[in-house]
């Protein structure tokens, strides 16, 4: 019977250590274990675009007949979507947060000596962003405002800015672009918009 005593005394303790990962025990095994599930990389699956007026508008950025308001799909036309480089979130040592290097695809048009607007291909620069881990768990970024390196002649480059993360939840995490340019083959015309892209952990 003292021996039955002796057992049920130790197992409490340990039931109680073991069943709840709460602030007074440790956070940072919790936030760990959090970030895991964003931990990764991820894959660009829609790039939802709409022009700076609001309206919902499909434009054919690859020419080739057929408009859409999914660049992805557009994209997909003028580069091969097996090449796109892909998104990583990397945790940092402390457990709460990390940094989040993004990879949009973007589309390089200049302005050519003729003073007329060229295309040279998609990048895809590196967007490093720092990210952070909530108490509910819940992740957000800092604002990636522009990039300081294009030449003046590289309006897509120069055009796009505005990023931060709007909505993310393990293995989907959901960017807002406040500027990206695209040329529509359809109107013959530049326009800005802005844009959501979903990205998916792979």
């Amino acid at each position: 019977m003292n021996n039955m005593k002796q057992l049920c005394f130790l197992f409490v303790p340990l039931f109680l250590t073991l069943s709840s990962c709460t602030k007074e025990m440790n956070p940072i095994n919790c936030n760990d274990d959090q970030l895991k599930a964003y931990e990764g990389s991820y894959d660009v699956v829609m790039m939802d675009w709409v022009p700076e007026e609001g309206l919902t508008t499909t434009v054919d950025i690859n020419n080739d007949g057929v408009a859409s308001n999914d660049l992805v799909t557009e994209l997909m036309g003028v580069h091969s979507y097996d090449n796109w480089k892909k998104t990583m979130l990397i945790p940092d040592s402390r457990g709460n947060g990390g940094r989040l290097c993004v990879y949009i695809p973007i589309m390089d048009y200049y302005k050519g000596n003729d003073g007329n607007l060229n295309y040279s291909g998609v990048c895809f620069p590196l967007i490093s962003v720092k990210v952070k881990l909530s108490e509910d768990g819940s992740l957000s970024s800092e604002r990636f405002e522009r990039f300081e390196f294009p030449e003046e002649n590289r309006i897509g480059l120069k055009t796009f800015g505005g990023v931060e993360i709007t909505e993310a939840l393990p293995g989907h995490i959901t960017l807002h672009i406040d500027n990206y340019m695209v040329y529509d083959y359809v109107s013959r015309r530049e326009i800005v918009g802005k844009m959501t892209v979903h990205m998916e952990k792979k």
